[in-house]
């Protein structure tokens, strides 16, 4: 298993930050890659649809924001398993 950190553009600054929300895949990809690239016209997995429901805090606003657009959100590969 590959565990992933979710980075996400941000609607209220423009910046791309973590999420501070992880998802570990059985075949994600080896490199940075967006939502969107990696399950384009495919049902997203059930860890990832929970990630986009879920609000993270801009660092820069301190609003949060929910950032459903999948080619806005970014699986970065953390460890393998």
């Amino acid at each position: 298993m590959k565990k992933y950190e979710i980075h996400s553009v941000c609607d209220a600054c423009g910046d791309t930050h973590p999420t501070r929300h992880h998802v570990m895949l059985e075949n994600g990809p080896d490199e940075t890659k967006t939502v969107e690239e990696i399950w384009e016209g495919q049902d997203l997995p059930g860890e990832v649809k929970a990630v986009l429901a879920n609000p993270f805090q801009c660092p820069v606003t301190k609003s949060f924001i929910r950032q459903e657009e999948t080619d806005q959100v970014f699986l970065v590969p953390l460890s393998y398993k």
